[in-house]
């Protein structure tokens, strides 16, 4: 849970290539990657966490990067699934860790985002090591 403050209003920064959530009722900047695993990639649970309705994070984040919540969690879960599977997980290991309930879901999920499936990525991403 992050504590709570008095003052500004809650925002997006971009510090140095990273997004970060300051202001309104944090202690500290917060880095929205992490706040993103924290929460398993769900709005509701980004929501309890920062102690704010799903309506004003709404509002922040069409605000600050023109994107719904949804919408930037669910890109930024592609972009952690990329990094598991150069890291070597497996497909079903990457899906359940993403919080997909079924690979299937998961697989058509990132073809949909890079326009291939996972496997097929783990094989050009070994072709690249060893080029």
């Amino acid at each position: 849970m992050v504590p709570a403050m008095a003052g500004r209003s809650l925002q997006i920064e971009n510090r140095a290539g990273h997004l970060v959530l300051r202001g309104g009722h944090l202690m500290r900047n917060v880095p929205l990657a992490q706040l993103a695993r924290e929460s398993r990639f769900r709005v509701d649970e980004m929501c309890r966490m920062l102690e704010i309705s799903d309506r004003h994070l709404y509002r922040v984040f069409i605000k600050s990067l023109g994107l719904a919540p949804k919408d930037w969690l669910r890109r930024q879960r592609m972009v952690e699934a990329r990094f598991l599977l150069r890291d070597g997980a497996a497909v079903k290991q990457t899906s359940i860790e993403l919080g997909f309930s079924h690979p299937k879901d998961f697989t058509r999920e990132f073809r949909s985002c890079y326009e291939l499936t996972p496997s097929t990525f783990i094989d050009r991403e070994a072709d690249r090591a060893f080029a």
